[in-house]
């Protein structure tokens, strides 16, 4: 079985302008999905403010959505998750954040995830 950490991780950033109470957040930086390619495929989790959504392709959707205006960013997983039970909103970013084992009230904005995600090793695609 593959080490998780081993596995290639992304994070689209998009506008959603369909969604006008996210105006008021930064424009391109209004939602945010879950990309991680695994065993050859991709698995794509995109939590909407309705539902969430899983897909898994054999295909790379990283050059679709980055020609789409998407910004997208390989991550790292947090090697060292915490074991304490945290409370998060149930938004996108509460959700990738759950994903990534990062444990950080103050990121509420899929544009702070960014800053947040930006600061270290990770880099935009």
């Amino acid at each position: 079985m593959n080490d998780l950490n081993q596995n290639q991780i992304y994070i689209a950033f998009s506008n959603a302008p369909q969604k006008p109470y996210l105006k008021p957040l930064k424009s391109g930086f209004r939602h945010c999905m879950y990309i991680e390619e695994r065993m050859g495929m991709f698995i794509i989790f995109d939590p909407l403010s309705s539902h969430s959504e899983l897909m898994i392709t054999p295909n790379s959707p990283i050059k679709n959505l980055v020609e789409r205006g998407f910004t997208v960013i390989k991550v790292t997983k947090n090697k060292t998750m915490a074991q304490r039970l945290t409370f998060d909103f149930l938004t996108c970013v509460g959700q990738i954040k759950r994903l990534l084992g990062i444990q950080n009230f103050k990121l509420q904005t899929p544009y702070q995830l960014y800053k947040y995600l930006t600061k270290g090793q990770n880099k935009n695609v």
